[in-house]
């Protein structure tokens, strides 16, 4: 099974360096790139990826408010849903095929690149930005 990526960032470096991360792994194709957050929503309807790796800060639609309209119009993007559901760095590893430890530091870069200290804090965030059932 191949895992498809749509990869969301304004900026062409982080992509093509996150592309060439990800090209090393034969089950991760890399199905389409956007470089604002309305690309990024149309490609994913576009492309029907498994997951979409976008940046929360990009121009013309946030990376959160990009996040809530696919959410509300391909609730299929099933990682995205589990994820928020809370799910366990070795959950989030099995699911994506990575190690835990891939996971952790990505939580992490995540974390910091919000100025979040906490998954509590990333909950929050989701659920201000409607991206959470509760």
């Amino acid at each position: 099974m191949t895992i498809r990526v749509l990869l969301a960032d304004d900026e062409a470096m982080i992509r093509a360096g996150i592309r060439a991360i990800l090209g090393t792994d034969p089950g991760i194709e890399v199905v389409a790139e956007a470089a604002d957050g309305h690309a990024a929503v149309e490609s994913a309807l576009a492309h029907r990826p498994d997951v979409v790796l976008m940046d929360v800060r990009m121009p013309r639609l946030d990376g959160l408010a990009a996040a809530a309209e696919l959410r509300t119009a391909a609730p299929e993007i099933a990682v995205v849903a589990r994820v928020g559901r809370g799910l366990s760095n070795q959950d989030i590893a099995t699911e994506l095929f990575l190690a835990e430890a891939t996971v952790k530091a990505h939580v992490s870069t995540i974390l910091r690149r919000l100025a979040l200290r906490n998954r509590v804090q990333a909950a929050i965030l989701a659920h201000e930005a409607g991206l959470s059932d509760s």
